[in-house]
């Protein structure tokens, strides 16, 4: 396992002082002492400050607002890390913007209401978000 930290912001901090620097808190110092991940993530992905700026694609926040543009969603075939331990890490991009993905005109959580709406009488579109 490669060894990472983890960092969080406290977006309600962040809101009620929106002058103040970013205060990024430290979640864990090594994954390798936690025993609940919330999931698999490359490293170099787990520095969180550089996923804030807008021109990476991986995440896309607002500055100001923290407000989420969009995000690219990567997965890793297990079965095939498994059976290769010495290979590369092979990470497959899954989709490259949520929003076009599922049809959201933003990320506001009314959109991804209404996502949940249309998936009780689409199929497809259920098949495709699990």
């Amino acid at each position: 396992m490669i060894d990472f930290e983890e960092y969080y912001l406290d977006l309600a901090e962040a809101n009620a002082n929106p002058d103040a620097p970013t205060n990024w808190k430290q979640l864990y110092a090594s994954a390798k002492k936690e025993y609940g991940l919330k999931s698999l993530a490359p490293s170099e992905w787990n520095d969180l400050i550089n996923r804030m700026k807008t021109d990476d694609t991986t995440f896309k926040a607002y500055i100001n607002t923290f407000q989420l543009i969009d995000f690219e969603e990567y997965y890793l075939d297990l079965a095939e890390a498994n059976a290769n331990p010495d290979a590369p890490t092979n990470w497959k991009q899954l989709y490259a913007s949520a929003k076009k993905e599922y049809g959201l005109k933003s990320l506001a959580p009314s959109e991804w209401n209404d996502l949940i709406n249309r998936m009780k009488t689409d199929d497809n579109m259920f098949n495709s978000y699990i």
